[in-house]
């Protein structure tokens, strides 16, 4: 096992043991004797305005691929097939003059009970699956090293597009700190703390993560953690 502090955490980052066999740097995955070199997938999970998009920025700066899956969710509601099963099931009402989705009119509804939001989910994550994998597809066909996924509504590994993640990081801050950001980029203090608390706990998040980023302090200050991080994994697997 390898061990990581930064931001003051400590977490175990598994590729010694579970992820990879032991041995020199750059490990043959098990199951692929061949040692071919296969894209790594690192996952970003973070609450509202813990910083996700200035991690994912650091590492897409070094030349890493990027998936947004949200949106990856908003695409795939331009999809007829999705617009059909959405009429269906929350009605016309959700929909605008050109028959395109109105987020904020879906949203009121399919998130009004758990019955709801399984519903939506029933619709459009295989959508959301199939899209991501064809993106992942294209990356590894254009010899991309690894990808960054951003995943804001990240539940767990076990029951999410992140069981195939190579490593979960997740980005942590204070949770007033966090309203303040989001309230600067120009939500309603409302309307985060109402979305704050529709997510999962960064308890969670730390149990679900193999590296742990504290983003208490600038911007630059986790750009530099991240790369260093990266330096450091790339050096190895």
């Amino acid at each position: 096992m390898r061990f990581l502090s930064l931001g003051g955490q400590t977490k175990v980052c598994p590729y010694g043991s579970l992820l990879w066999d032991v041995g020199e740097p750059g490990a043959v995955r098990r199951g692929n004797p061949e040692g071919e070199v296969r894209m790594k997938k690192l996952f970003l999970i973070g609450g509202m305005g813990a910083g996700k998009s200035t991690a994912r920025k650091a590492l897409t700066d070094e030349g890493l691929a990027w998936i947004d899956l949200d949106q990856v969710g908003h695409e795939v509601l331009m999809w007829d097939t999705v617009k059909d099963d959405l009429r269906g099931a929350f009605g016309d009402d959700i929909f605008d003059e050109n028959g395109e989705v109105v987020r904020s009119a879906l949203a009121a509804k399919a998130f009004a009970t758990p019955a709801a939001t399984r519903k939506l989910n029933t619709i459009t994550m295989p959508r959301i699956e199939e899209r991501y994998t064809d993106l992942i597809d294209g990356f590894e066909a254009e010899g991309k090293p690894a990808v960054v996924v951003e995943y804001s509504v990240f539940r767990n590994r076990q029951s999410s597009l992140a069981y195939g993640a190579d490593v979960v990081m997740a980005v942590l801050a204070p949770l007033e700190t966090r309203i303040e950001r989001a309230v600067k980029s120009g939500f309603s203090e409302e309307d985060v703390r109402a979305r704050i608390a529709r997510q999962i706990t960064d308890a969670d998040r730390i149990e679900a993560s193999d590296v742990v980023f504290n983003n208490d302090g600038t911007p630059e200050e986790l750009r530099n953690e991240v790369i260093s991080w990266w330096n450091e994994y790339k050096s190895c697997c």
